[in-house]
């Protein structure tokens, strides 16, 4: 048991010491160049400088990106403007999948259980595990379809009194 805690507060402290370099990752604008044209973004602005913009990633250079909106128009918006880059990740089939494994792994579970081996019991197991890989499956959709890309350092107080 006093392992176990060790690992644990060994993982939690390695965990922490990334996360100080992590916003760093993401203030390097040219992971922005190495999105696939076609795949889903959302580009947030600056406060006070427009919406969030929902669309296509077509290209991007040193000063800004073209995307692609849903009316097929491609627009160009300056670094400058950018607060942050979201890639949108599909996943459609999260619950299926998830369904479909819980389902399996715990039909056989039940096959090593002497007092259990019974298809009845198999099915039962397998649909509880179902609806636990199910919901596993739908918060893995809630929660981790997003991913950042860039997102700008946080503005001076003298920047934003100059524009």
């Amino acid at each position: 048991m006093l392992k176990i805690a060790a690992l644990a507060i060994a993982v939690a402290g390695a965990a922490a010491a990334q996360s100080g370099d992590s916003d760093e990752r993401f203030r390097d604008w040219g992971r922005v160049h190495k999105l696939q044209p076609n795949q889903q973004i959302v580009v947030r602005p600056f406060k006070g400088m427009g919406g969030k913009v929902l669309a296509t990633y077509v290209s991007s250079d040193a000063t800004g990106i073209v995307v692609r909106l849903k009316n097929d128009q491609e627009v160009e918006i300056s670094k400058d403007r950018i607060r942050s880059v979201i890639r949108r990740k599909r996943m459609r089939n999260a619950v299926l999948i998830g369904a479909g494994a819980g389902f399996a792994v715990m039909a056989l579970w039940s096959l090593t259980f002497p007092d259990f081996i019974q298809p009845v019991t198999a099915l039962l197991f397998g649909g509880v595990g179902a609806g636990i890989g199910a919901a596993s499956g739908g918060f893995v959709r809630f929660v981790g379809h997003n991913m950042i890309v860039y997102q700008a350092a946080k503005p001076s107080r003298g920047r934003l009194g100059a524009t």
